[in-house]
């Protein structure tokens, strides 16, 4: 091609024997070409766009750009463009067209500028989604650049056999007719003797042989079944105009419309599965999304070529030999001198926990942890997921039984069982090394079950070994738990004027380094039992895996260390493995060698450290005794637990600390340092939600989920679903801290009042005689203000919604006000006899000790500050009316209960119907009663639209400014104005339209109603 300026285009194409070019045309800022595939007849369009400096030209280029994309042809841009100052809806447009981006190989970046100091993505492919469907394969790639700031950058299919991908189930199987009965004919079929575990496993390996060669004949070639159907409708219901149908066509003809709703809602099933999108649960209405989503994310995570030792690998064999080597060493033992835990203080199990772990198994236990998995997660080497189980679980439980009671017994896996296969998740845009992908752990069916029960035994006692500052996978506990300590710590610093020094841990790969034999002695430390150690010998050390390249598994090898990420018992054994750091820095602490951050005066509560799984935050003062502290005992805690910390993504923060001395702090800790606010655990710490800025990530992040290439392949219904979904989904974390729920906050002052962060609160804001934290408005955090809003009602319709409903459960009585708390059907007795409490002379008295001076008419628990009037004796013997019968429970402590929920805890929904409810009439809209259930969501959505006129139809498109006067005639070419009217009730085109497919619908309801 001939350059433009100082813009040169090239093309070159492979192959050309097998491309013959068709036409090529030229135009500012683009060079468009079509070509023929001659094996295949099919046609394409190659558009080749570099961007112009003028933005008039820009605007110009790139409306030009989007009407291309309209075109419903296999095309293929390729984009160059300088970003400079470009416009919003320049990157909007390009968004939302239709077309995808691909995953970059070699190369993060195609244009580099001279000096070296900034690089960026500048050239690019975007495909049509017809052409990721054809080409599934197709990755980009950016080649070395000579002369040029701008590299060449090259669009290649891979088509080299990667080897044999493993068979698995699909659950939706399930909905196919005669499925059930084949597997439970073929299941009682299997005569095999030996150990259960052996039993089971065979068992499952004949039946997914047998699944196999089911699948061939029932399953497979979809596409050509639905064709075949189609076809011979087609051909019946011609010939049935011309010379009529025999009994054996006719009834043919009315099966087959049934026969391709099935087989196509079987297709769009099976593609909603591998697609993984379990928000979307509509498939046959968007059977297209799903399959691109498919596409999308094979294209994301294949491995076409990697970067090892400085060099380019692109070879089958040699990709596959390096990925599986990596993880081999990854995952092997280090060598090196341990030191010795035994002097360190860690919580302890009692004989009771013990026994509650190691007790035998009961039926009921393995169906609820079965019950708990996902019926549709990606199953492991066996090819068995666990929604096997459900459908076939009167079938399968005697023999999972069986197993589980053998494995009780011994504590042995039979080999395999427990096999692993290790599939890479990219852990950055464009993966270039092996390093860049997340390994995640697909374990057996069999397995699974086992861990999951021993998993929920587990999280039962894990609470009692590990510390309070640790707020993962407990019960009880809460992700926000520590956000809402490590706000409270800066705003306690900010407004005393008080230093405080935060460290944000970044730890390399914790998951994957817990040392086995730490493990075990921490577990020993810990008292748990030697029969439930023997089983996490036999679940953790005798594990083997294999890695998923592009789908084919590599050689197996053994795992010699770390917890697989995948498999439910890990994130538990890894509490286990973190509760080392807690002793270490509580020991630290003890002994003067570490200074933590203190809030209050009176009662104080200290802060040293906040965990979250892995997520961890050092705090404490800002001094370099504290700075050289922390370095030691993360260094100590990496040798003893092999957890190794990565100081250079690790970050120091400090509240009224110098940043010339933070920023010599972190040079002294190998690490970054940051400035206020900063994320932990995804949410933002000491920032002001009160300012737009602050709410600018999560609006973001939403704006990313719902634009792009998804909603273009959703239909009506499948959009509404994205946006509840991720309206329902990515702000309600953000939102559960900064906004909503106070209520539910409030609940947990009160019901949860020994938790660290509750104490916290005591300590700062101060707490009442019966021990619990003080609400007081007006004061504190903007956080603990709005909280109290809630509380006291302001700006509701019932200010005393909260409180109302919040009642006191009684038992010994020894922690209930008698005066202050709702225990008794007429609510506080302070508001009840409001005369009573002025008078009383001991207002702060408990349920219990009131009882036992006596609250009897002339009883000793009623003290006066002066004698009473008469009226006021007779408020007396009202109140001891109330009082009449009513026995304490010695045996039983007091408790909290929300009045709205039968679990008798606060819930909000609950809340939130309270707070909605309205006694008014029921609203007579019609569009309240267009929404049926058994009706596709698209057809509700559709005849919703119909109702409220807003169909795009050209009188709307006419209002809306999208078409002229001259364009709103019909679209049947019948001369009148188009509107709903015109078009539902008195167009004939509509009307024959309609006449055309009533039989059709007659024979399909004929089917389906049994007829």
């Amino acid at each position: 091609m001939e350059p433009e300026g100082f813009i040169c285009n090239q093309f070159d194409m492979e192959d050309q024997k097998s491309k013959d070019k068709h036409k090529s045309k030229r135009s500012k800022g683009e060079v468009n070409v079509d070509f023929q595939e001659l094996s295949s007849d099919d046609y394409f369009a190659k558009n080749n766009e570099f961007a112009t400096w003028l933005k008039e030209e820009k605007n110009v280029f790139f409306s030009d750009l989007l009407s291309e994309s309209a075109r419903e042809l296999f095309a293929e841009f390729v984009k160059a463009w300088n970003r400079g100052k470009l416009e919003s809806n320049y990157y909007e447009g390009i968004a939302t067209a239709p077309r995808t981006a691909h995953n970059w190989k070699i190369k993060k970046f195609t244009w580099y500028r001279g000096d070296g100091l900034a690089m960026s993505r500048l050239d690019r492919f975007l495909i049509s989604d017809s052409w990721a469907s054809t080409f599934p394969n197709c990755v980009q790639m950016a080649l070395p650049r000579t002369l040029s700031d701008h590299c060449p950058i090259m669009l290649s299919v891979d088509v080299q056999d990667w080897g044999p991908k493993p068979f698995r189930m699909l659950k939706c199987w399930a909905d196919i007719p005669g499925y059930v009965e084949f597997v439970n004919l073929k299941w009682q079929s299997f005569l095999i003797h030996g150990w259960s575990g052996h039993v089971l496993k065979s068992k499952l390996k004949l039946m997914k042989a047998e699944l196999r060669t089911w699948h061939q004949t029932h399953v497979a070639n979809l596409d050509g079944k639905i064709q075949w159907a189609t076809s011979r409708l087609e051909e019946l219901d011609t010939c049935k105009e011309g010379r009529g149908l025999d009994e054996v066509e006719e009834a043919e003809l009315l099966s087959l419309p049934v026969d391709i709703m099935a087989l196509s809602k079987l297709q769009a099933n099976m593609y909603w599965q591998k697609s993984r999108f379990t928000w979307l649960r509509e498939g046959d209405a968007n059977s297209k999304f799903f399959h691109g989503v498919m596409s999308s994310r094979r294209r994301a995570n294949s491995i076409g070529n990697l970067i090892h030792e400085g060099r380019t690998v692109d070879t089958v064999p040699e990709v596959r030999h390096i990925v599986c080597q990596h993880f081999s060493n990854h995952f092997r033992k280090q060598l090196h001198h341990r030191p010795d835990i035994s002097r360190l203080e860690f919580r302890s199990l009692s004989s009771l926990h013990g026994a509650d772990l190691t007790k035998p198994f009961l039926l009921e236990e393995i169906k609820a942890a079965v019950w708990d998995c996902d019926s549709f997660k990606c199953p492991g080497p066996d090819g068995i997921n666990i929604g096997f189980f459900k459908d076939f679980w009167d079938l399968l439980k005697v023999d999972l039984l069986n197993f589980f009671s053998d494995f009780h017994r011994h504590g042995v896996l039979t080999k395999g069982l427990n096999s692993t296969f290790i599939a890479l998740i990219p852990k950055v845009e464009s993966p270039l090394k092996v390093s860049d992908f997340r390994p995640i752990a697909l374990v057996s069916s069999i397995y699974k079950i086992l861990s999951k029960v021993l998993a929920n035994r587990l999280r039962n006692v894990v609470g009692v070994v590990v510390s309070d500052a640790q707020s993962a996978f407990i019960k009880g506990r809460q992700i926000l738990d520590g956000i809402l300590i490590a706000n409270e710590l800066v705003d306690e610093a900010k407004r005393n004027a008080k230093d405080l020094l935060l460290f944000k841990v970044d730890f390399e790969k914790a998951y994957d380094s817990v040392d086995w034999d730490y493990l075990n002695e921490v577990m020993v430390k810990m008292n748990f039992p030697s029969q439930w150690m023997g089983w996490m010998k036999a679940c953790v050390m005798t594990a083997s895996a294999s890695v998923l390249v592009n789908g084919s598994p590599t050689d197996e090898f053994p795992f010699e260390r770390g917890l697989r990420q995948g498999d439910p018992l890990s994130p538990f054994l890894f509490l286990l493995a973190a509760e080392g750091l807690n002793v270490l820095m509580s020991a630290m602490v003890r002994n003067g060698s570490f200074i933590p951050y203190r809030v209050g005066s009176n009662i104080s509560v200290s802060v040293s450290h906040l965990q979250f799984a892995d997520d961890t935050l050092l705090v404490g003062v800002k001094s370099w005794a504290n700075v050289r502290a922390l370095k030691s005992v993360l260094i100590l805690f990496e040798n003893i637990s092999g957890l190794k910390v990565n100081f250079h993504k690790s970050m120091l923060f400090g509240v009224n600390v110098n940043s010339s001395w933070l920023h010599e702090a972190a040079s002294v800790m190998y690490c970054k340092h940051g400035c206020l606010p900063f994320l932990y655990l995804v949410l933002p710490i000491g920032g002001d939600s009160r300012r737009l800025q602050f709410w600018k990530p999560l609006l973001d992040k939403i704006h990313k989920r719902l634009m792009g290439w998804k909603c273009k392949n959703l239909s009506f219904g499948g959009r509404l679903v994205l946006l509840k979904s991720v309206l329902s989904s990515v702000p309600v974390y953000f939102l559960s801290f900064f906004k909503a729920p106070s209520g539910k906050w409030v609940w947990r002052c009160l019901a949860e009042g020994d938790s660290l962060w509750c104490r916290l609160l005591k300590a700062k804001y101060g707490q009442d005689r019966a021990g619990r934290v003080m609400f007081s408005e007006g004061v504190g955090s903007s956080w603990w203000r709005a909280l109290n809003k809630v509380r006291s009602g302001q700006g509701l319709i019932d200010p005393r919604w909260l409180a109302d409903n919040i009642v006191r459960q009684i038992g010994d009585g020894r922690t209930t006000s008698f005066w202050v708390d709702s225990w008794l059907e007429v609510g506080p007795l302070v508001r009840a006899f409001s005369r009573l409490y002025d008078l009383a002379d001991n207002k702060n008295i408990s349920v219990a000790d009131m009882c036992a001076n006596g609250w009897a008419l002339n009883g000793n628990g009623w003290k006066w500050r002066r004698r009473l009037f008469a009226w006021e004796e007779e408020l007396v013997a009202q109140c001891v009316g109330v009082l009449a019968n009513f026995v304490l429970q010695s045996d039983v402590s007091d408790r909290w209960v929300w009045k709205l929920h039968p679990s008798q805890s606060y819930s909000v929904r609950s809340a939130y119907s309270y707070l909605t409810m309205s006694d008014g009439s029921p609203v007579e809209d019609v569009a309240s009663f267009l929404w049926v259930k058994s009706v596709p969501l698209k057809v509700n959505i559709f005849v919703w639209r119909l109702f409220l006129n807003r169909l795009p139809t050209k009188d709307n498109l006419l209002r809306r400014g999208v078409i002229e006067v001259h364009q709103v005639l019909c679209a049947t070419n019948c001369g009148k104005f188009e509107n709903v009217t015109h078009l539902f009730l008195q167009c004939d085109v509509y009307n024959q339209a309609m006449s055309q497919a009533r039989p059709f619908l007659k024979r399909l309801n004929y089917k389906l109603t049994g007829g």
